[in-house]
């Protein structure tokens, strides 16, 4: 279970712009690789990513750009069903 706003470690894949899209992520000590970027949106302080994991759940990520490390949360969970 996770609580709202739960941050987290992401590491992206950066090509001709940094941190383009998350590709691995860590929550409490246990790792996660995205399988897929199902969808992603931008504002004008964050951006979030809808992903696949590799166990099949679905996460929301939101990466705060308004500061200079770039803070990570998760913001949604949905768990695989069947």
């Amino acid at each position: 279970m996770y609580n709202s706003k739960m941050r987290v470690q992401v590491e992206c894949y950066s090509a001709y712009k940094a941190e383009e899209r998350p590709v691995r992520f860590r929550i409490d000590g246990r790792e996660y690789h995205v399988e897929e970027v199902l969808d992603r949106w931008y504002g004008p302080n964050a951006s979030w990513y809808k992903v696949l994991g590799n166990d099949r759940n679905v996460y929301i990520l939101r990466r705060d750009s308004s500061v200079p490390e770039g803070v990570w949360e998760l913001v949604s969970f949905r768990q695989a069903t069947g």
